[in-house]
């Protein structure tokens, strides 16, 4: 516990072994408003890291760091488009673990698995909307295909 001069409140001061590379260590040092193991101050640490680590990825890779919208609506429409990019990439990162895809590697990579189907619920979407497709019973779709218009679509 060491009171500064000009400080209204006291710190604790503490201190832990940080590991490098080749076996080797360090002393590192930790000022902190309540009184913290320097253990308990590097779980902490860990924890934070992740959460800065996330919001590197989303401002470098996903422009959340580009965004300039005026409205709350705009702010709110964008983080949720960034978060889903994010979260959308972090799955495919995480099924490609072997190969050890870069963020952008693995956006490329969402997209291109899962920009074809979207295209296809929307084109879907609007011929059901204009009332030339209409969706087919379960049972019948694996026989019929997508439409009634072209017996061969399989999608």
């Amino acid at each position: 516990k060491v009171y500064l001069r000009g400080l209204a409140f006291p710190v604790w001061v503490s201190w832990y072994r940080y590991p490098l590379p080749k076996g080797k260590w360090e002393w590192r040092y930790v000022v902190a408003t309540f009184p913290a193991s320097g253990r308990t101050v590097l779980l902490w640490g860990r924890r934070r890291f992740s959460i800065e680590h996330f919001f590197k990825a989303m401002k470098s890779e996903f422009s959340l760091g580009q965004f300039g919208q005026r409205t709350p609506l705009g702010v709110h429409r964008f983080l949720v488009l960034c978060f889903l990019a994010y979260l959308l990439a972090h799955w495919v990162r995480m099924e490609q673990e072997g190969e050890g895809l870069t963020w952008r590697e693995a956006a490329r990579e969402s997209l291109r698995l899962l920009l074809p189907g979207l295209v296809a619920q929307a084109a879907l979407g609007e011929l059901h909307a204009l009332g030339l497709w209409h969706p087919p019973p379960d049972e019948v779709r694996g026989k019929a295909g997508l439409c009634r218009l072209c017996k061969r679509c399989k999608f």
